[in-house]
């Protein structure tokens, strides 16, 4: 618990100090000049981002949850996001989604299935955006010299695509090699069977997910789309209300590239790591004080606000005694 505290401090230390070494004193009189209803307008959209989460999420559910109110869903979907938020490479989402849907009756293998079909919907959504936005690039005659922006994300998403398929094909030669490795490691004999027996059950759970109506996962990855289509709208907005101009495919590369960097400096959100890889790459287009000034408040957006309304959410429905047992586990 301390030490996922202390990495919460450092990263949002970093996550405010970046921003304002590359801005300087200059940064304070952008941010005064922001017009609030753009601000305004930027949480609107993360709040309809919430909305359209837990939308996806009692689809996916199909009822194993008894009747889940878009309330309720709207405080699970704020619960996980917060946590993932607060915990280094979001590994306390998975955590805090598993114990709130089990107190509705919900097994841990249906609940890593439906997390993982989500994952699956994002990746694929990112692929069919980098495609459309290197359309974009080639139609334009942008300089080609900046490709790497989109065809080193596409490589990469194009692999864990064949990484999963592989996987989920092949799944009996996988348990037995996982199985060797584990022996040699000399794991006990009922540890491996443990956890070969809890990879079939999430195999299963994901087949009878995967088995939903086509309608229901269309709409799932539509919704998926407009969730995304809106998020990374957020540092667009964030540019434009400074008075500067970027089209909004880069702005949708800049947060791709940022938020994958991020994941490389091990702190809560992704803190340190995106502040300077997005700030390094608007600078060239809006300038450095401009390119600051966005990212501090694409931050406080995507990022600070999910922590400030999503911690008392988290608390009212995880209670103060889970917070401690999910903490503790991580």
């Amino acid at each position: 618990m301390k030490r996922l505290v202390i990495l919460l401090v450092i990263g949002l230390v970093a996550a405010i100090s970046i921003p304002l070494l590359f801005g300087g004193r200059a940064l304070f009189g952008e941010l005064a000049a922001f017009p609030l209803q753009q601000l305004a307008l930027m949480l609107l959209l993360i709040v309809i981002c919430w909305n359209i989460n837990a939308l996806r999420l009692r689809l996916l559910l199909a009822g194993r949850a008894g009747r889940l109110g878009q309330a309720r869903g709207v405080g699970i979907v704020m619960s996980t996001e917060f946590a993932i938020c607060a915990t280094p490479g979001g590994t306390g989402g998975l955590f805090t989604l598993l114990g709130l849907l089990a107190r509705r009756g919900v097994r841990p293998a249906q609940t890593t299935a439906i997390f993982a079909i989500d994952q699956l919907t994002d990746l694929l959504f990112f692929l069919s955006a980098l495609l459309g936005v290197a359309l974009y690039v080639v139609i334009e005659a942008i300089d080609l010299k900046l490709g790497w922006m989109v065809g080193l994300p596409s490589l990469l998403l194009v692999c864990a695509f064949l990484l999963l398929w592989l996987i989920i094909r092949h799944y009996t030669r996988v348990l037995q090699i996982t199985g060797g490795w584990l022996e040699r490691l000399k794991v006990r004999r009922k540890a491996r069977f443990g956890l070969a027996r809890r990879l079939l059950h999430f195999r299963n759970a994901l087949i009878e997910t995967l088995r939903l109506p086509r309608l229901t996962l269309l709409a799932v990855f539509a919704l998926c789309c407009a969730h995304w289509m809106l998020r990374y709208s957020v540092l667009y907005l964030a540019v434009k209300g400074l008075g500067a101009h970027v089209d909004w495919a880069w702005t949708f590369l800049v947060q791709m590239i940022s938020m994958a960097a991020g994941q490389l400096s091990f702190l809560p959100g992704g803190a340190g790591g995106a502040e300077l890889t997005s700030t390094t790459l608007l600078t060239p287009l809006i300038g450095t004080q401009s390119a600051a000034a966005a990212v501090l408040i694409w931050r406080f957006v995507t990022y600070y606000f999910y922590l400030i309304a999503g911690a008392p959410v988290f608390l009212a429905m995880a209670g103060r005694a889970f917070a401690r047992l999910l903490y503790h586990r991580r």
